[in-house]
């Protein structure tokens, strides 16, 4: 086993919780052509939500993009991004994880972490990016909780190097 350690210091609190009063929880099936991640903004905008937590049941993928965590040569962090990995269709999404919430006052993201299947049968897992995964055909399926009077806000973590989500109060 070896011990990893981020370059900034270690932050004082480890978990970061915001409490919320009970939320809505619904499930939700995306059309073909939907972006996986970004067909989210206008589902849950109107619906009033702005910080949720996503968990997706599968589905077909048109395409995919992603990318993996890999070893950062330059010492600025303990890992980073891979180069994207592109490929065509059809992906079959087995599962995913994913936080949808602010990166500024305006602006939504959805942070999705999947497991999937590439045309050739290999499983592979990693970050999917936005814009890149649209649904191929009805039925990609995700049961959403919202965090109510909470949401997830992006900030610079000092201590991974890495714009992370925070919980906080929606105002």
């Amino acid at each position: 086993m070896r011990l990893l350690r981020h370059p900034g210091p270690a932050a004082q609190q480890r978990i970061l919780v915001e409490p919320s009063a009970a939320a809505a929880e619904f499930a939700v099936e995306l059309e073909a052509g939907a972006d996986l991640l970004g067909a989210f903004d206008d589902i849950l905008a109107a619906r009033g939500i702005e910080g949720a937590a996503i968990r997706f049941a599968g589905g077909i993928l048109d395409r995919i993009g992603f990318v993996t965590g890999v070893p950062d040569a330059t010492g600025y962090r303990i890992a980073t991004h891979s180069a994207p990995t592109r490929t065509g269709g059809p992906v079959m999404l087995l599962a995913g994880s994913a936080i949808f919430g602010r990166v500024d006052p305006k602006t939504f993201r959805t942070h999705c972490h999947a497991v999937f299947v590439l045309p050739g049968g290999e499983v592979r897992s990693g970050h999917l990016l936005g814009g890149e995964c649209p649904v191929a055909i009805p039925g990609a399926r995700a049961f959403v909780t919202s965090t109510g009077t909470s949401h997830f806000q992006v900030a610079f973590d000092s201590e991974t190097n890495f714009a992370l989500f925070e919980p906080r109060r929606t105002p």
